[in-house]
C-alpha cells in the first residue's frame, strides 16, 4: 500500500473520528431497528447511481421520457397456445424467475437529504404485477395496429415512486403471435445492459419448465440518517479519489502530458461543435409528450455485402443510409438542395465505454461522438465515403474521452451546478438526431417455447429533437425502429419507407461498381 492509499484508508476508515464505537452501536441499533411485535428488520444499503446515470433523471421532463424501449415479437408455441390467463399467468411466473437475479429491478429511487443525489434503494411495496401487464392489440393485429400500442406505450413516464421498468404483454396478433414491450428508464440501462437483461430472460432453446423464484423487496429502506451519513462519505470518497489521480499524474507525467493533449483536443472539438450549433431543420423542435413509432427489417448480409466491396463498418452504412434519407426528407418538406449544401448536419452516435470486467452491468458506461454528415450530395457511395471520414475522425477528436472526464469531475460538484451544465450543455444544438446501433444475440432465442421473431429497438428523444434511430442486430437481421414526436414527425411511416429506399439504392451502387470492377467472390470477402 502506497502512502496515498494509507492515508484514504485512514481518512475512510476513521471517518467518525474517536467516537469508532458509539458510532457502531448506533448504526447497529439503527440497522437492526426493531418492528412491532416482530424481530429486528434489516435494512437496505442504499446504493448511489454513477453521475451518468443520474444525467438521464436531470434531463428528464413531462415532454422528453428518458426510457429506453423494445418491442419483441414471438412466434406462436404451445405455452402462448393456452387459454389466455393460463399463458399470461405463466410468462409472469417465468419473468420473475429470470428477474429474481436482478435486485436492481425491485428497487426504487430515493435522494440523500443534504444535496438530493438519488439512490438506489429496495422498494417495501413491490409488486411484480404492477409492472407487468396486460392488453390487447386491436383487430386485425397487424404490424400497423402493434406500432399503435408500442407507440402508446412508450410515451408516458415511468413513476419515479416505484422500481422504474415496465414489461407489457400483448395479445391479439395476427397468426397467433404475442408481444413484450420492456420499457426502463436510462438510469437503470443503457442499450448494451438491456441486451444483458435480455439473454438473461430468454434462452437459446425452447424450454417449457422453470423453476419458481419470487422476485419481492427483502429489506426496508433506510432512513435519511443513513442516506446523509453515506453521502458524505461519498463526497469524502470523491475528494480522495481526486487527490489519487493527481499523485498519480506526477509520478507519471509523460503520460498525463499525453492525456491533457488528448483531452484538450476533445474539448476544444467540443466548443467548436457548439460554436456555431448544428443547423435547424424540419428534425429539430421542442416536442410533446405523445410519439408515433415505425421499423424495418435488413438482412445482415445485405449490409456485410457493403461493407467487404467499400469498407467501412456496419455503422458507416447505418449513417450513410440515414444521411441519404434525410436529404431527400429535408426537399420533400421545403429544403431544396442548394440550401441543403449550406446545412451544418450532425448526428450524434453512443460508443459503448465498458471494459470486459463490466460486461453487461446494469447502469450506463457510454459517452458520444458527434459526426457532420454531408448535405444535398444525393451520390450514394461518395456519402459513404464522407460519412466513413467523418466518423473516423470523430472518433479520433477525443470527445468521448473529454466527456467522460467531465462526468468524473461531477462527483465531486454540487449537484444543483452539475443539472444546470447538463441542461446549458443539451440547449446548446450540437447534433440533429441520435443514432444508435447495439448489436444483439446472433443466434435465435426463445421465450419458454415461443421463438423470439423479431426486435425493434426505441431510443429516447433528446430535447429538441423530433427523431430518434435505433437499429439492432439479431439472429441475421437488422433492426431499425424510429422513434418520432407524434407533433413534429406526422408522416414516421414514409421516413421509414424513405429508409428503406435509401438502402436499397446504397446497395445497388455498390454492389454495381463491384459487378463492374471486380470478380463475383470479392462481393463476399
Amino acid at each position: 500500500m502506497g502512502p496515498h492509499q494509507a492515508i484514504r484508508a485512514d481518512v475512510r476508515d476513521g471517518f467518525v473520528g474517536r467516537e469508532d464505537a458509539i458510532w457502531a452501536g448506533a448504526l447497529q441499533a439503527y440497522f437492526l431497528c426493531p418492528s412491532a411485535g416482530g424481530p429486528p428488520r434489516v435494512m437496505s444499503t442504499p446504493l448511489p447511481l454513477s453521475n451518468q446515470d443520474a444525467l438521464f433523471l436531470d434531463v428528464e421532463t413531462e415532454h422528453s421520457p428518458m426510457h429506453v424501449a423494445i418491442c419483441l415479437v414471438f412466434e406462436s408455441g404451445p405455452t402462448t397456445s393456452l387459454r389466455v390467463d393460463e399463458a399470461e399467468d405463466r410468462i409472469l411466473g417465468f419473468i420473475e424467475s429470470r428477474l429474481a437475479d436482478q435486485p436492481r429491478y425491485r428497487q426504487r429511487l430515493a435522494q440523500s437529504p443534504l444535496e438530493g443525489r438519488p439512490v438506489w434503494v429496495d422498494d417495501p411495496g413491490f409488486d411484480l404485477r404492477e409492472h407487468v401487464q396486460y392488453r390487447s392489440v386491436p383487430l386485425p393485429g397487424h404490424d400497423e395496429q402493434l406500432r399503435s400500442v408500442c407507440a402508446e406505450i412508450v410515451s408516458p413516464l415511468l413513476d419515479r415512486e416505484k422500481p422504474l421498468w415496465e414489461v407489457w404483454l400483448l395479445d391479439g396478433l395476427e397468426d397467433d403471435r404475442f408481444a413484450l414491450i420492456m420499457k426502463a428508464h436510462h438510469c437503470l440501462v443503457d442499450g448494451v445492459a438491456g441486451i444483458g437483461l435480455l439473454r438473461a430472460m430468454l434462452d437459446a432453446e425452447p424450454t417449457v419448465s422453470f423453476t419458481s423464484r419470487p422476485l419481492q423487496a427483502k429489506l426496508a429502506p433506510p432512513r435519511a440518517l443513513d442516506l446523509a451519513i453515506r453521502e458524505i462519505r461519498s463526497r469524502i470518497d470523491a475528494g480522495l479519489d481526486l487527490s489519487e489521480e493527481a499523485i498519480e499524474a506526477v509520478r507519471e507525467p509523460r503520460a498525463t502530458f499525453r492525456r491533457a493533449q488528448r483531452l484538450g483536443r476533445g474539448f476544444l472539438e467540443l466548443f467548436r461543435l457548439e460554436f456555431p450549433p448544428a443547423s435547424q431543420t424540419p428534425l429539430d423542435s421542442a416536442h410533446g409528450g405523445a410519439r408515433r413509432f415505425a421499423w424495418i427489417e435488413t438482412e445482415l448480409e445485405r449490409i456485410e455485402e457493403i461493407c467487404a466491396i467499400r469498407g467501412g463498418t456496419l455503422n458507416d452504412v447505418v449513417v450513410a443510409t440515414i444521411t441519404l434519407t434525410l436529404e431527400d426528407y429535408l426537399e420533400d418538406h421545403g429544403v431544396g438542395r442548394m440550401a441543403q449544401n449550406q446545412l451544418d448536419l450532425r448526428v450524434a452516435v453512443p460508443v459503448d465505454r465498458r471494459d470486459d470486467s463490466l460486461g453487461g452491468s446494469l447502469g450506463n458506461h457510454i459517452s458520444m461522438i458527434f459526426a457532420r454528415i454531408p448535405a444535398g450530395d444525393r451520390e450514394p457511395l461518395r456519402v459513404l465515403e464522407e460519412v466513413q471520414r467523418s466518423l473516423a475522425e470523430a472518433k479520433r477528436s477525443h470527445v468521448a474521452d473529454a466527456l467522460e472526464s467531465v462526468m468524473a469531475l461531477a462527483s465531486w460538484t454540487p449537484r444543483f451546478l452539475t443539472r444546470g451544465l447538463t441542461r446549458r450543455a443539451l440547449s446548446a444544438h450540437i447534433a440533429n438526431l441520435v443514432v444508435t446501433n447495439i448489436r444483439g444475440p446472433s443466434t435465435p432465442l426463445y421465450l419458454l417455447d415461443a421463438h423470439l421473431e423479431a426486435a425493434y429497438p426505441v431510443v429516447p428523444l433528446m430535447p429538441e429533437q423530433a427523431l430518434g434511430v435505433a437499429v439492432l442486430s439479431y439472429a441475421g437481421t437488422l433492426y431499425w425502429g424510429f422513434n418520432a414526436d407524434r407533433d413534429g414527425i406526422r408522416d414516421v411511416n414514409h421516413w421509414a419507407h424513405e429508409v428503406e429506399r435509401a438502402f436499397d439504392r446504397l446497395h445497388r451502387a455498390a454492389t454495381r461498381i463491384a459487378t463492374k470492377d471486380h470478380d463475383g467472390p470479392c462481393l463476399t470477402d
